[in-house]
C-alpha cells in the first residue's frame, strides 16, 4: 500500500472527520458560551491524535525500532496541543484554557481516542502515568481511566461555568 493510499484510508474514517468537524463547529457558540471550548478542544485534539497515530505511527510502528517516528509524532502532537490552547486563550481567557488542559490531564482526550477510534478498553493502561491516578497508582484499569476522565470533564465544566467568564 502506498503512502497516498494509507492517507486516503485514514481520511475515509467517518468518525475521525466527524469529530474534527464537530470540534470546529463548537468554536462558533464558544465565542459566547465559553464552556463549549472544552468539547471543542477535546474533539479537535482527538481528531489530530487519531489521524497522527494512524498515519504516522499505526501503519509502520513495528518497522521503526528506533522510536524516531514516535518521538517525532509526540513533538508534533505537543505543538498542536499548545497551538490549540493558545487559540482558546486568545478567544476566551486563561481560566478556560487551563480547564481544557485540566480535562486533558485527567485523560479525557485519551478516553475519547478509544471511543472515536473504536478501540477496546480491555488493556492495562501503563502509559497513562502522567495523569493524576497514574502518578499515584501507576498502571490503571479501564474503569479507573474512564472514571478519571469523567471526573476531569465534570470538574473542568463546572470550573468554566463558575469562573470562566
Amino acid at each position: 500500500m502506498t503512502k497516498f493510499e494509507k492517507m486516503l484510508l485514514v481520511l475515509s474514517d467517518y468518525y475521525t472527520i466527524s469529530t474534527l468537524f464537530l470540534g470546529a463547529l463548537l468554536f462558533i457558540p464558544a465565542r459566547w458560551i465559553y464552556v463549549f471550548y472544552l468539547p471543542a478542544f477535546l474533539l479537535i485534539f482527538n481528531a489530530f491524535d487519531l489521524l497522527g497515530y494512524r498515519n504516522v505511527l499505526g501503519f509502520e510502528r513495528e518497522e521503526d525500532k528506533s522510536n524516531l517516528k514516535t518521538a517525532s509524532y509526540r513533538i508534533l502532537q505537543t505543538l498542536f496541543e499548545i497551538a490549540l490552547l493558545i487559540i482558546i486563550l486568545l478567544l476566551s481567557n486563561v481560566k478556560v484554557m487551563l480547564a481544557c488542559k485540566f480535562a486533558h490531564w485527567f485523560g479525557a482526550q485519551d478516553v475519547l481516542f478509544y471511543i472515536v477510534g473504536r478501540y477496546k478498553f480491555d488493556a492495562v493502561f501503563s502509559w497513562l502515568k502522567w495523569t493524576p491516578l497514574g502518578i499515584i497508582f501507576g498502571n490503571l484499569s479501564a474503569v479507573e481511566v474512564k472514571l478519571q476522565a469523567a471526573a476531569g470533564i465534570v470538574i473542568a465544566t463546572i470550573y468554566i461555568i463558575l469562573y470562566g467568564g
